[in-house]
């Protein structure tokens, strides 16, 4: 009998020690990938401030002028990286090259720089035509948990007065600097009609301006351009912005 207690008392404690020992094998597993995360995001920071730095600076302020607008040097950032289409910007929120290759897959997990990067780039549709002239360009990035790439758009969701303090975005191409009204802010599915691209020829923008970005007759010429990101497992956030003539 006294041999029968020992060996039940002997068993949990086993259990207990191949317990600890896998909880601290979990444990160690998850700091583990909790520091790779963090160092890819300060790696990511890190990369797209030294291209702020390095081919953008800020304009001086004009009269009555709200937002300090950016001086994009396109000429040292095309000549080293061909793909770099535009630069995106939101005062005070994001400063992005806007990258575009052709395709929708490339840019998905690349850095503007072409190496390897989790967080990807801010690129055109591949329907839309780089030198910015269509109707109606989209505009992907992710939606990353440390609020860069697009991840800093869900502020437009979760803050009531973010859309009164931050209405508009630029987009700047070679020569060309253009402002956007944020006309509309929404939670869309992948197979909406606002992912339509639609080119400097095509015909049915009017309508689509009309019934999907809500315009007026009178203003549903005026171009327009998607930011699109992920939101849920089967939803899109999207910002639709018209552009200021």
């Amino acid at each position: 009998m006294i041999r029968d207690k020992k060996r039940k008392t002997r068993k949990p404690g086993r259990f207990l020690r191949l317990s600890f020992v896998l909880a601290g094998i979990c444990f160690v597993v998850s700091v583990t990938g909790l520091l790779q995360i963090c160092h890819e995001y300060k790696k990511n920071q890190r990369i797209y401030e030294r291209a702020q730095k390095e081919y953008t600076r800020p304009q001086k302020k004009k009269q009555n002028q709200k937002e300090r607008h950016l001086q994009v040097n396109f000429k040292d950032l095309q000549k080293k990286y061909p793909d770099a289409a535009a630069w995106l910007y939101i005062p005070d929120v994001l400063s992005y090259p806007v990258m575009y290759c052709g395709d929708n897959t490339t840019y998905l997990d690349r850095s503007y720089n072409g190496l390897y990067d989790p967080a990807g780039s801010l690129f055109l549709d591949q329907k839309c035509d780089p030198d910015l002239s269509d109707q109606h360009m989209i505009l992907y990035g992710h939606n990353m948990k440390d609020g860069s790439m697009f991840g800093s758009l869900k502020q437009y969701m979760r803050r009531d007065h973010f859309l009164k303090e931050h209405p508009c975005f630029y987009l700047y191409g070679p020569g060309q600097e253009r402002k956007y009204t944020i006309v509309s802010c929404r939670q869309v599915d992948w197979r909406d009609a606002i992912y339509t691209v639609y080119k400097k020829t095509d015909g049915g923008y009017g309508q689509f301006a009309r019934e999907i970005l809500g315009l007026s007759s009178e203003k549903s010429n005026t171009k327009s351009v998607t930011l699109s990101t992920c939101s849920t497992e089967d939803k899109r956030f999207v910002i639709t912005g018209i552009l200021q003539n």
